[in-house]
């Protein structure tokens, strides 16, 4: 099946990702003089968005909403050929030349292809359930919506400079509709829909349009962050609390409606328990925090921090994504259960997202508050990522040697 090639890329590219944050946690240690940590940087980046979460939510909307005729077709094998060059054309321009013409070229390839495989997507969902049919459309419109970010850059470059504050804006402006819409809401859809199947609506209509409006309106309230951080127009803070408030009752509602799934839950396998709740865990801590950061008098410190900043999106697309990913793999018997090495890559995996999450937020708050210093911050932070590494080795193990699928 055309799926099977997209997880197994998926997982390289994901351990490719993960190879390359492992270099960057070893520069404070070994002497690299050939390594630029910015252009790494954005290979790594590119490897964990592009390659590995791109490539495994294509796979699971192949599978989760085509039948298997469908999704066995042309369009969408010549589509993963493609695409999966594309990423390997930009892990391997990236480190030596950053945002230059090669890099840039496999990028407008990967984007162009992606247009193609999501309009072919959206034409398809013809026996889609309802609502889940309405999340996955919002996830294709703003995944769309999201590059006018990257259509802007050029423009920005030429009447403010590169890396300038509008400069910048427009690349955060890609990110955020890319991480609280594109992959937010997709996984969504496969959820709903996932559920769907096995007989179990999630969400009421009258509580679906709550949640979903609760969502659209975060999505679109907390890119008033980054407007007020880069051109300085801070009146529209209050905005992005209300948007950081609005995501939190979103993910309390989806919690407390799958509170009356607990029982089946407690009844699933390994895989699925720790997915589950590493899943429940990194929603919850993102969505508080955000909340918790986003008053207007502060607002603006936090996004100063790096580490906090990636600590936050760590939550959601390191942790929260990658265990549901794996967790409706194994729901779709990808991983056999009894797999010590898919037992083994998610312990590990799950360590090593905490070590190098605690250390993030540690460090963030010394600097912060200034009333502390982390000694051992960079130690912690190799640590975690050599556990990460090695997890998502055995992770990839497990998925190439025993890969098949049942059927949904």
């Amino acid at each position: 099946m055309t799926e099977r090639k997209w997880i197994v890329a998926a997982f390289a590219n994901f351990g490719v990702a993960a190879l390359l944050g492992l270099v960057l946690r070893c520069a404070p240690f070994v002497e690299m003089p050939w390594l630029n940590f910015r252009h790494v940087t954005h290979a790594h980046s590119h490897a964990a968005m592009m390659g590995w979460l791109y490539m495994a939510i294509f796979g699971l909307v192949l599978h989760t909403f085509l039948r298997e005729n469908e999704r066995n077709g042309r369009l969408f094998r010549w589509l993963f050929w493609i695409l999966q060059f594309a990423v390997v054309g930009m892990v391997c321009s990236f480190p030596f030349q950053g945002y230059g013409a090669v890099s840039i070229t496999f990028s407008a390839i990967h984007l162009f292809a992606s247009y193609t495989f999501l309009v072919a997507i959206w034409k398809k969902l013809v026996n889609a359930e309802r609502q889940s049919k309405l999340l996955l459309k919002t996830a294709i419109v703003l995944m769309m919506f999201s590059t006018l970010g990257v259509y802007s850059i050029g423009p920005a470059t030429v009447f403010a400079g590169r890396f300038s504050d509008l400069y910048n804006l427009c690349i955060q402006f890609f990110l955020h509709f890319q991480f609280q819409g594109w992959f937010f809401f997709a996984l969504l859809a496969i959820f709903f829909q996932r559920m769907h199947v096995s007989g179990g609506d999630i969400l009421s209509p009258k509580t679906f349009s709550w949640f979903y409006s609760l969502l659209l309106f975060a999505c679109f309230g907390m890119i008033a962050l980054p407007i007020a951080q880069f051109l300085g127009w801070e009146f529209l803070l209050p905005l992005n609390t209300v948007g950081a408030t609005a995501q939190l009752l979103a993910v309390l509602i989806l919690f407390t409606a799958l509170n009356k799934f607990k029982h089946s839950i407690g009844n699933s396998s390994f895989v699925i328990k720790i997915a589950v709740w590493a899943v429940v865990v990194s929603l919850l801590v993102k969505a508080i925090g955000q909340a918790a950061l986003s008053w207007p008098s502060i607002a603006i410190a936090p996004v100063l921090i790096r580490p906090m900043v990636v600590g936050f999106i760590h939550l959601l697309l390191l942790s929260a994504a990658s265990f549901f990913i794996i967790g409706s793999l194994n729901g779709i018997r990808v991983f056999p259960i009894r797999t010590n090495y898919l037992k083994r890559g998610l312990i590990g995996l799950l360590i090593g997202i905490v070590v190098t999450e605690v250390a993030l937020f540690v460090q963030a708050f010394s600097i912060w508050t200034e009333t502390s210093v982390f000694y051992h911050y960079h130690e912690v932070l190799l640590l975690g990522s050599v556990v990460l590494f090695a997890s998502v080795v055995a992770l990839f193990i497990s998925v190439a040697s025993k890969l098949k699928f049942g059927q949904v």
